[in-house]
């Protein structure tokens, strides 16, 4: 009789192969101490607008929410995958507005494996493996297990890193993961939202035409975004419950119209029978956090016996969706195109890309030669796609006068200077753009580079700036990104030439002599003298394209013994350069004319010092360095 009912058992379990979506909020408990029903109403806006749309536009189905998380399944693993990397793309969107410590991010884990099913929930360790990938995922990333990975290969674009076996709690076996980055996110094309038609906050489709939802309202200083059921008042949250909030984005989805009371309570409370009573109370709570009748303020009006009116005058705001764009390049922009291959660069691209999405003003800061217009350059190409008015790039290099840095930029953008103040020409035209502006080489024209950046910010808020500059531009709301040297092998053991080329200061230097000179290639017989020079250069990636470039004078071998006068080996950059990226000695000058006249004065001293205190150690131990031996120091 036990062995009937056991298989009896076993024939009533449901089974099936399913792709499982594993998500949660990243820190849902430190966001709820922080701000309880604001979070709420947010993960509430994602849900609604983003979420379930994207699940049901990829034939998920949710299995169960678990409060600040859920389970998704999914008949095909590249549905579900595809469905996880949109979701995380477009919260990067949605995440732009909100203050940093308020925005919700996502972990999410996706696997492929055989589960138990039940009308409400699913079993097994098919499910189990989900949750723990979502687990290892960083906050606004992705990981899947080595099954997924295999079977999307071919069929999905995105760059999973493998992450190794991984072991994993009340697991027996370890998970092959492999993840994708919030940074590689950020670098995928931005995405819209597919939803039902008459579902709020339905995305643009492929017309481009938008929904009430996904308009931004500006009021007095209030900006109100239903897509994130969020009100700021002059950019911070205003706490407001959420039937208030409910009420307020019926009232100004219809401003200056008489919406019936009957309306609004059908709209506020759905499912539920309530009076007028409830409304009143909820519409007096609205009108105080307005602060409706103070100060001559008037934002809800009431007409007896009819309904209620936003009386305020209202400004409507959209987003410009990558997804409504040709594929082709249609929108504007000057961006160079790249002759030879960035290295070492592409998770700083990608962070940063991502960066920008969120802050508006990001200034990309470090030494001269050390990459930062390359950088900014690869940045403003990946992000082409996802601006509708374009990308600009700005160069201030050669502006002998800083009055003429606004004139630049309307040069750049094809405009025509206006009158006296072409700043406010400028910020007249960008004001309803969508753009992203480059300003590169900022340090000689440092001030009125910040002085333009914030008119710009303040006057246009599509517009994101990405400024280049060899110290801070200490504008208001900017985000310092400083860049490092690529990276240098250490000082100690010996390395193969394969475990060199590892390091992105080697490879970069392989690659330029490679095309400098016939046949070179880093190998066996001069591995230690390219490192030595990788080292002595510091990873500076200009001063490693110099030394590349005098191999053919020098071989390697003996470049690395001359770098002690290496101011006048470095001397044979590109014809096609910039002055200061020519020589070393001239990317030195650019930066010592910068100095005031005191720091001048200084810089000249303590080096004085310390080639007085090297000549008089040379001439007590009798040694000359090569190729400096009755020559003035270069400074």
């Amino acid at each position: 009789m036990r062995l009937g009912s056991t298989a009896l058992a076993t024939e009533r379990v449901e089974r099936r192969l399913a792709a499982i979506l594993a998500a949660d909020v990243a820190g849902y408990s430190r966001l709820m101490g922080t701000d309880e029903e604001g979070t709420h109403e947010r993960l509430k806006g994602h849900l609604r607008y983003l979420i379930d749309p994207k699940i049901k536009e990829h034939r998920g189905r949710i299995v169960k929410n678990t409060g600040d998380g859920m389970l998704v399944g999914f008949s095909s693993v590249v549905d579900g995958t595809r469905c996880a990397a949109e979701i995380q793309r477009a919260m990067i969107n949605r995440n732009a507005d909100v203050p940093e410590d308020r925005r919700i991010t996502f972990r999410i884990g996706v696997n492929l494996g055989d589960v138990i099913v039940e009308p409400q929930d699913i079993f097994g360790d098919g499910v189990n493996i989900a949750a723990r990938l979502e687990a290892l995922a960083e906050p606004g990333g992705i990981c899947i297990s080595r099954v997924v990975r295999d079977q999307i290969r071919d069929k999905l674009p995105y760059p999973f890193e493998d992450m190794g076996e991984q072991s994993v709690k009340n697991m027996a076996r370890p998970v092959r993961a492999f993840a994708l980055s919030a940074a590689a996110v950020a670098s995928l094309p931005a995405v819209s939202v597919a939803a039902d038609a008459g579902t709020p906050g339905a995305a643009p489709g492929a017309s481009g035409r938008f929904s009430v939802a996904d308009n931004i309202f500006v009021f007095g200083s209030f900006r109100l975004i239903p897509a994130q059921r969020m009100l700021l008042d002059d950019g911070k949250p205003l706490r407001l419950g959420s039937r208030a909030l409910d009420i307020l984005i019926a009232l100004v989805e219809r401003a200056g119209e008489t919406v019936r009371k009957d309306e609004l309570i059908a709209r506020t409370w759905p499912d539920t029978v309530v009076d007028e009573g409830a409304l009143r109370v909820h519409l007096a709570a609205l009108r105080k956090a307005l602060g409706d009748g103070r100060a001559g303020k008037r934002y809800i009006a009431n007409n007896p016996g009819r309904g209620y009116t936003f009386a305020a005058p209202v400004t409507r705001e959209h987003p410009h969706p990558a997804a409504a764009m040709p594929d082709g390049p249609s929108a504007a922009a000057n961006l160079p195109v790249p002759l030879t291959r960035i290295v070492g660069r592409g998770d700083i691209i990608a962070a940063l890309a991502m960066q920008l999405a969120q802050q508006r003003l990001l200034t990309i800061v470090g030494p001269g030669g050390i990459g930062k217009t390359t950088v900014a350059a690869a940045v403003a190409q990946a992000l082409f796609r996802s601006y509708a008015d374009g990308v600009w790039i700005v160069g201030l290099a050669s502006l002998a006068d800083p009055d003429l840095v606004p004139s630049a930029l309307s040069t750049a953008l094809g405009i025509s200077p206006s009158g006296t103040n072409p700043v406010s020409g400028i910020t007249a035209w960008l004001r309803d753009k969508h753009a992203v502006i480059v300003l590169d080489s900022c340090e000689h024209v440092i001030g009125a580079a910040a002085a333009l950046a914030e008119a710009v910010l303040k006057a246009a808020p599509g517009v994101r700036i990405l400024a280049t500059s060899r110290e801070p531009l200490r504008a208001e709301g900017e985000r310092l990104h400083r860049l490092a040297s690529l990276d240098v092998p250490p000082a100690v053991g010996d390395l193969k030439p394969d475990e060199a080329l590892g390091y992105s200061a080697v490879q970069l230097f392989n690659e330029r002599a490679m095309a400098a000179a016939t046949g070179f290639t880093v190998d066996d017989a001069n591995v230690a003298a390219v490192l030595e020079i990788c080292r002595r250069l510091d990873g500076v990636p200009l001063a490693l394209e110099l030394a590349a470039a005098r191999l053919d004078v020098f071989g390697v071998r003996e470049l690395a013994a001359h770098l002690d006068d290496r101011f006048r080996v470095l001397t044979s950059g590109r014809r096609t350069a910039l002055p200061r990226h020519q020589t070393l000695g001239a990317m030195l000058d650019w930066s010592y004319n910068l100095l005031p006249a005191t720091e001048a004065a200084v810089l000249r001293r303590f080096f004085g010092i310390r080639w007085r205190l090297r000549a008089r150690r040379r001439r007590r131990g009798g040694q000359r360095s090569i190729g400096t031996a009755g020559r003035r120091p270069h400074r």
